[in-house]
């Protein structure tokens, strides 16, 4: 430790303590092609082991699965249905100012 003496008072400084990185092994890849974009990439051994590490990235993840279900391209056809493309609106989210859900 550092002392000094500053007009009469006293300053202690501590050396600060050098302490060892702990050291972590890294995880075991195996290589891996994209089931959609079929890029050569490395995923965690124990991801493929749980059934993961499929698609190279989440875009290719997103991808394929719009086109098994199809929800994205459902939802945007029920918003554009309820004449709400994309407008932006002043009104109350619980007012019924642009949008009366009792009409017959």
């Amino acid at each position: 430790m550092d002392r000094i003496v500053v007009n009469g008072i006293e300053y202690v400084r501590a050396q600060p303590v050098a302490k060892a990185a702990k050291r972590v092994p890294q995880p075991k890849m195996v290589e891996r092609q994209c089931k959609w974009c079929r890029k050569q990439f490395f995923a965690r051994a124990a991801d493929v082991k749980r059934g993961w590490g499929l698609y190279c990235s989440k875009t290719c993840k997103a991808i394929r699965q719009e086109v098994r279900t199809g929800q994205y391209r459902a939802h945007l056809e029920h918003r554009d249905a309820d004449g709400y493309g994309g407008e932006f609106s002043n009104a109350h989210q619980f007012s019924n100012e642009e949008h009366d859900c009792n009409k017959d």
